[in-house]
């Protein structure tokens, strides 16, 4: 694992925050993103920083990299709105016909 992230990372929340900004103010408030293998949190962090009214869950396998995760949204003022966890995408859905 990896504590640095790329120009991706940010691309994906920006191209997620413009989604979101095209929202109505109601169903802004109601929204939670979800990111999977989120690593260090950039993508999810980015976006809450962008949209105020997001919350999230960032799930990611590597225990040092939610750690630094969760500092992260600390740092930033958003472990109010955002959480990070360990797991793997397998352990938390089940998907029809797919196995791990």
């Amino acid at each position: 694992g990896s504590l640095r992230f790329g120009a991706d990372a940010l691309l994906l929340a920006a191209y997620a925050a413009h989604g979101v900004e095209g929202m109505n103010e109601a169903r802004r408030k109601q929204l939670t993103a979800a990111e999977l293998g989120c690593g260090c949190g950039a993508a999810l962090l980015a976006l809450a920083l962008r949209c105020d009214t997001v919350t999230g869950l960032g799930l990611e396998r590597e225990a040092p990299l939610v750690q630094a995760a969760t500092a992260n949204a600390l740092r930033l003022g958003l472990a109010d709105r955002l959480h990070f966890a360990q797991g793997g995408l397998a352990r938390h859905v089940r998907l029809q016909g797919w196995q791990p």
